[in-house]
């Protein structure tokens, strides 16, 4: 993690993240031949002292990224038998699981949790509950899809409270059963002839 990362780790432990009624969470999107050899030592920096989840991420298609055909992807599976081989403590956190599924602990007595979020490997589409408002005013209700509701337009035009309930409801509504209807090689493709906007447009 860089230095200015690790600052805004620190000052949010300070003021009281890191508990199950605030938990801290850090992020890392692991690349084949990139970072893969730096899980390990992730892990144990970041987890070992520290009361934070750090969630694996499996790369996946957005726009701006070399996709591949997902070669550069690193399954969950393959990142846990990582870790296992140079973690001999690795284990399942006995206090249970989080929302993307089962979490870790790197050995005991380790103050963070280790997760992984399967979103190529093992998609959880089905028991996903995210939406994310952009800064723009549209609320996109999958990360697998381009599509997008304007809740500033419903404003502007003088929408009620209902009016804006309702558009909310409309996208959940419209979410497809998984990966925004699409595969992920038939998402890549459309991303590369169409574009689209990149993770740090979107938020995470």
């Amino acid at each position: 993690m860089g230095e200015a990362a690790l600052r805004a780790v620190s000052a949010a432990l300070r003021v009281g993240f890191g508990t199950p009624a605030r938990p801290l969470k850090v992020n890392a999107v692991v690349l084949r031949g990139v970072n893969d050899g730096e899980v390990p030592r992730l892990a144990t920096e970041i987890t070992r002292e520290k009361p934070i989840d750090l969630r694996f991420i499996e790369y996946m298609p957005f726009a701006g990224v070399d996709w591949s055909s997902g070669s550069r992807t690193v399954p969950a599976a393959e990142m846990q038998a990582i870790l296992r081989r140079a973690l001999p403590g690795f284990q399942e956190d006995s206090a249970g699981s989080g929302t993307e599924g089962t979490l870790f602990r790197g050995g005991p007595g380790w103050a963070g949790r280790i997760g992984f979020i399967t979103t190529v490997s093992n998609a959880f589409c089905a028991t996903c509950s995210r939406l994310r408002l952009n800064a723009d005013g549209s609320l996109r209700a999958c990360l697998h899809s381009e599509d997008e509701t304007s809740l500033r337009d419903v404003l502007r035009a003088g929408g009620s409270t209902a009016q804006i309930d309702d558009a909310i409801a409309s996208a959940v509504s419209a979410k497809a059963r998984a990966l925004g209807g699409k595969t992920l090689e038939q998402r890549a493709q459309a991303l590369a002839e169409s574009g689209g906007r990149g993770m740090v447009k979107i938020g995470g």
